[in-house]
């Protein structure tokens, strides 16, 4: 496992820039509440159900993902922060968005303990995480990270689209004004400066 030079990288992140626009071409992310309305959206278009399960993970597991026969199970850090939690979750989305597959490990004793309902053979596949390549886990970080930037501005946009709206039909237009004036004053503050 070593680190992708610049030129594979710039081609992974072209990679996952077209998969991006891809998904963008059936989800509009600006019309996306959270990140289970995303799953929502996802598991319509893929036809798998997605249950998100927050989970006492080990510090070194911020988060897995679990293939069944028709469910994806996305298990994340009940302990990290909301906004940690939406990452590891999409960085999960991000695993099957790719097509991603598993490799089998040894974990017959975490199966029974903890995932007793799951089928065995998926649950060894999916805590292969640590054996992933590097190559597919920084993948899936960059494919999570573009949907996180686009979706944050997308929500950005909807917000400040809507405010607008809201300001040139409100009744409180001379509020509004004096707000666009002072800003143009500051502006022009900072470009004689």
């Amino acid at each position: 496992m070593g680190n992708l030079s610049k030129k594979e990288l710039r081609t992974l992140e072209a990679l996952c820039r077209e998969r991006l626009h891809t998904m963008e071409s059936w989800i509009h992310l600006q019309d996306v509440a959270d990140v289970q309305a995303l799953c929502a959206l996802i598991s319509a278009h893929t036809g798998r159900q997605i249950h998100l399960e927050a989970w006492p993970l080990t510090t070194d597991v911020a988060g897995f993902w679990l293939a069944g026969t028709g469910t994806d199970y996305i298990f994340y850090a009940q302990d990290a922060t909301p906004p940690h939690q939406e990452h590891i979750i999409l960085h999960e989305l991000a695993h099957i968005l790719s097509g991603h597959s598993q490799e089998p490990i040894d974990a017959q004793a975490l199966h029974a303990i903890y995932f007793p309902h799951l089928d065995h053979d998926a649950v060894h596949m999916a805590l292969s995480r640590s054996c992933y390549d590097f190559r597919t886990e920084r993948e899936a970080e960059v494919l999570a990270s573009l949907i996180e930037q686009r979706w944050r501005t997308a929500r950005l946009s909807a917000e400040t689209s809507s405010a607008v709206a809201y300001a040139s039909n409100g009744s409180d237009n001379s509020d509004v004004q004096q707000m666009r004036e002072r800003l143009d004053d500051f502006a022009a503050k900072l470009r004689d400066d």
